[in-house]
């Protein structure tokens, strides 16, 4: 759903439009949100073999895909 401030929320979580070809997604607690990339792409994608494009476009910030941090920003491509 659309805000006044031209962000979008889904799942309670705030998103917004990043750069170009890119929703901003900031991570949660996976104890309470499971917040993973499998489930982001679920949320985003409703295809979580999809994860991949998320790893891809974070290398910079993600080593290892099965280890994202509360508050970090993600960026996750748009599906075109």
């Amino acid at each position: 759903k659309n805000t006044k401030d031209g962000t979008d929320t889904i799942d309670g979580n705030t998103s917004s439009m990043g750069p170009g070809e890119y929703y901003l997604f900031k991570v949660r607690s996976y104890q309470k949100y499971q917040d993973c990339l499998w489930n982001i792409a679920y949320r985003y994608y409703k295809r979580p073999r999809l994860w991949k494009k998320i790893y891809n476009a974070n290398k910079g910030r993600i080593k290892d895909p099965n280890v994202i941090l509360p508050g970090w920003i993600l960026k996750v491509p748009k599906l075109k």
